[in-house]
C-alpha cells in the first residue's frame, strides 16, 4: 500500500489565498506546483487552476474576478465566495 505524503489543507488554502491577494507572486509559487497531484484538497486544485488560467489570460485577480470565474461544478465542490473571503482574511492576519 502506498504511503500518503504529509499534507496540510490549511497551508494549501493559504497558498491559493495568497495568490488572490498577491497575484504577482504566482510565478514564484508555480515553480513548486509541478502537477495537480500536489493538492490534497480538491477545492485548492480547482482554485489553483482557475488562478493559473486567469494569470495566463492576463486577467485582473481579486475576489470578485475569481468569483466570476467559478461555475456550478466548482461551487458544488465547495469553491465559493465564502471560501475565498475566509482565505483572504487568514492570509492578512499572518502578515
Amino acid at each position: 500500500m502506498a504511503k500518503e505524503l504529509p499534507n496540510d489543507v490549511t497551508i494549501e488554502l493559504a497558498v491559493v489565498g495568497a495568490i488572490t491577494l498577491y497575484p504577482s507572486k504566482f510565478n514564484d509559487i508555480a515553480k513548486y506546483i509541478i502537477s495537480d497531484n500536489v493538492w490534497y484538497d480538491n477545492r485548492c486544485r480547482v482554485l489553483w487552476n482557475i488562478l493559473a488560467g486567469m494569470i495566463k489570460r492576463r486577467e485582473h485577480i481579486d475576489i470578485k474576478t475569481v468569483s466570476a470565474n467559478l461555475d456550478a461544478v466548482d461551487m458544488a465542490l465547495g469553491v465559493n465566495n465564502v471560501l475565498l473571503t475566509v482565505r483572504k482574511v487568514q492570509v492578512r492576519k499572518v502578515r
